[in-house]
């Protein structure tokens, strides 16, 4: 192979290169910014879970200090409707 060929052939691969180059960027670019349109909203949505999780614990906090009462209560009751 003839050094001009060779020098053609490296000048086209370059070109195809950088071709390929560019459109790999775009892509990381578009890909990063879908990402972190999901991270976002990923975040939010772990707010709104540790918030209900809080929620859900303070209702089986309350009903474990109150079981006892909730007991009495349900016993009184059913006394009462055997009556």
């Amino acid at each position: 192979m003839s050094n001009d060929k060779l020098s053609n052939l490296i000048i086209s691969l370059q070109k195809d290169f950088t071709g390929f180059k560019k459109e790999f960027y775009e892509f990381r670019n578009e890909t990063t910014e879908n990402f972190n349109e999901v991270y976002s909203k990923l975040d939010n949505h772990t707010v709104a879970i540790m918030s209900l999780e809080n929620t859900i614990g303070f209702y089986g906090d309350m009903y474990k200090m109150n079981k006892e009462k909730i007991d009495n209560h349900e016993n009184r009751i059913s006394i009462l409707e055997a009556k």
